[in-house]
């Protein structure tokens, strides 16, 4: 399955492919790998120096890859031992919405439409909290996928992912 979603001017492609096999022997664990990368082009960057090529992934993609792998791995059914694959690239990057909840969705939709066997769909939302603005009285507001100016004034920064009937992830800090 391949799957882009894009928010704004922000595009992230995923595809979910696994391999072929005539014997298919359960296991007790789900040989699944999750890859994400955030390529310096997709915000029209080249990289200077000597080195042009990007490396090995940044400790922020590696993150982003946990994000995604812990709603999914639990909902892929029990016994599945085929090696799967989910590999997210964000295509193109503007300068106010974050691609790495649409990782999530992305993700997860690419495995809807796979013959992965991949029981319902989940999504992920970025939580943050704004303060009062100058002159407004109150704590405060809540705002769901903030922009990035929104998330650099945030106090709070909550990363929830799941179904419809249950959360399968909550990762924040505030």
């Amino acid at each position: 399955g391949a799957v882009t979603v894009s928010v704004g001017e922000t595009s992230v492609f995923c595809s979910a492919c696994f391999e072929r096999k005539t014997e298919i022997v359960p296991l007790d664990f789900t040989p699944l790998r999750v890859d994400y990368f955030e390529r310096m082009s997709a915000a029209g960057l080249t990289k200077g120096g000597y080195i042009k090529r990007d490396g090995r992934p940044s400790s922020h993609e590696t993150l982003v890859c946990r994000l995604i792998d812990r709603p999914i791995r639990p909902l892929i059914a029990p016994g599945w031992s085929l090696e799967t694959q989910l590999t997210a690239y964000v295509l193109a990057c503007d300068k106010d919405n974050m691609p790495q909840v649409m990782a999530v969705c992305a993700a997860s939709a690419a495995l809807a439409i796979s013959e992965v066997p991949f029981p319902e769909p989940i999504a992920g939302v970025r939580v943050g909290f704004l303060p009062p603005a100058e002159g407004e009285e109150g704590a405060g507001r809540f705002v769901v996928n903030p922009t990035r100016e929104e998330a650099a004034a945030s106090t709070f920064d909550l990363v929830v992912a799941g179904t419809a009937e249950a959360v399968l992830m909550i990762e924040g800090f505030c």
